[in-house]
């Protein structure tokens, strides 16, 4: 049986983004919900282009070789996040996360790219939902209920803009301590540095 990975594309902001991310909101978000919530290592924020599940090594090269090429092709981008949100809602919260302000062309075409590699190589569907940038800041203990959103301190949470440079292929390795996240490869965008 061949060897299968499970396995993601992702776009990582800057670390002195993340730093900031971290020393803003969790001490907010500490101050409002306690020990109710688990917050992301730094080393494993990232915002997801796609979600691929268990796929084979030998398919993996070959969508790492088309992204490749897509990122050559691409030009770097400006990204800023900016307030916070839930999944699945406020009312019913069990994941937190700051959004990107908007959403550039770059940004969609290497989403909508990620799902066409995926679906040809590995037969995984596109995902219908429209695609919504995220970094997950933290898992909550529970399902928690936020009612006065308008009084949160941290609602109105905005990065710096950033540069996205690279497109990122992670494996991911789930342990009793969460998931562990290693980088397989690092696809730079046209006229970025490795």
């Amino acid at each position: 049986m061949a060897k299968t990975i499970r396995a993601f594309w992702a776009i990582t902001p800057p670390s002195e983004i993340i730093e900031n991310i971290i020393a803003t909101l969790a001490p907010a978000l500490k101050k409002t919900f306690g020990d109710k919530l688990r917050f992301v290592p730094a080393k494993n924020m990232h915002i997801t282009l796609k979600f691929m599940g268990d796929v084979e090594e030998r398919t993996l090269r070959m969508m790492a070789e088309e992204m490749r090429l897509l990122a050559a092709s691409t030009e770097p981008f400006g990204l800023r996040l900016r307030a916070l949100g839930a999944f699945p809602s406020w009312r019913r919260t069990r994941v937190i996360w700051v959004g990107a302000e908007s959403v550039p062309e770059p940004l969609l075409s290497l989403h909508g790219h990620s799902e066409i590699i995926t679906a040809e190589h590995d037969g995984v569907a596109g995902d219908d939902k429209r695609y919504h940038p995220h970094l997950t800041v933290a898992r909550t203990r529970g399902v928690l209920e936020i009612k006065d959103m308008e009084a949160a301190e941290w609602r109105n949470f905005s990065s710096d803009e950033f540069t996205i440079n690279c497109v990122e292929l992670f494996a991911s390795a789930l342990t009793s301590n969460g998931a562990v996240y290693s980088l397989i490869e690092r696809c730079p965008l046209q006229g970025a540095r490795q």
